[in-house]
């Protein structure tokens, strides 16, 4: 297959809080405007005019419109538009949003994975959280013609509605878009791949996925930082120029505390006695939460959870 941009679609989907289009997500369409040859702008928002002008020039299509079915909700509505502009003609969709930072190298080095090629659909990382099956995540997927002309995806992506809760979003149509096609006998693949137990790489092990050339940082990891990795603020040396000064202006403005979070020094700790399956002892660390797990022959023996403070925390999107 060609790897001309001319045989490729996508779908953007967008959420701000304060119905903005910020300069990182232009800086995002840009550079996946250099990889497909049409995007659709689709904004989980009430976006006003002179927003929308700002996506104008890049995009192809833009939508507009507070629906509440987070970014599966948008690549819905985005795909139902091209399925009645000829979809058909291209040979890949892209489904993509504007949950991450980036990329800080070109996309197209992505194609160039082999892995690209003999899959039928592909994405970024695997998602391996123990209370779901494991999928490819959502932010940046690809799928060959064959999968999007199916039927089995078209009535997946028209099972999309409104859910009451995130995790509901999460198994139903992230978790549940892999179990389909798997189910269906497609091949689905992800290109950055780390040991089972980082069951959210891109949130768990930023650095470990950049150095083998993961090119994003997610949003909500540098405002809130939930699983508590340390150092975080060392991102700026994988990331500079341009746009590491369009990051830092988004994190001023949507969350002004982050420099707190990217300065949190706590180091998981990880210690096995001959085989991890034998003995295990192991601290995690959530967002003002503490775990110390003890494991022997795989099951667990002792537990003990530590909150400092009691809180709720309000995640705008994953």
């Amino acid at each position: 297959m060609s790897h001309s941009k001319e045989n490729r679609c996508a779908v953007f989907a967008h959420y701000d809080a304060h119905n903005l289009v910020d300069d990182y997500v232009l800086h995002y369409l840009n550079e996946l405007s250099e990889v497909v040859e049409r995007i659709v702008f689709v904004s989980d928002c009430d976006l006003p005019p002179e927003e929308l002008i700002k996506v104008a020039t890049i995009t192809n299509l833009q939508i507009s419109g507070r629906h509440g079915e987070y970014d599966f909700g948008s690549y819905k509505r985005g795909y139902n538009l091209l399925k009645e502009m000829n979809l058909n003609q291209y040979e890949e969709l892209v489904f993509c949003n504007d949950s991450c930072y980036g990329p800080f190298s070109p996309l197209s080095e992505m194609w160039n994975n082999t892995a690209t090629m003999s899959a039928d659909f592909w994405g970024l990382t695997w998602g391996r959280d123990p209370h779901f099956d494991h999928h490819i995540q959502s932010f940046f997927l690809v799928f060959k013609k064959r999968v999007f002309t199916s039927e089995i995806f078209s009535a997946f992506m028209n099972s999309i509605k409104a859910e009451e809760y995130k995790m509901d979003v999460v198994e139903k149509y992230e978790v549940g878009l892999s179990q389909k096609l798997r189910t269906a006998r497609f091949n689905g693949s992800a290109l950055f791949d780390t040991p089972f137990q980082d069951a959210n790489p891109p949130m768990a092990c930023p650095f470990k996925i950049i150095k083998q050339g993961f090119p994003f940082i997610k949003v909500d990891l540098l405002r809130n930082n939930p699983l508590g990795v340390a150092r975080l603020y060392k991102y700026n040396a994988y990331i500079t120029g341009d746009l590491y000064k369009l990051i830092k202006k988004n994190l001023e403005r949507t969350a002004p505390n982050y420099k707190s979070q990217l300065h949190y020094r706590f180091n998981p700790v990880k210690i096995s006695i001959i085989h991890p399956k034998l003995f295990l002892i192991r601290t995690k660390n959530r967002r003002r939460v503490s775990i110390l797990r003890v494991k022997f022959l795989g099951i667990q023996i002792f537990k003990l959870t530590l909150n400092s403070i009691s809180h709720s925390v309000t995640r705008e999107k994953a």
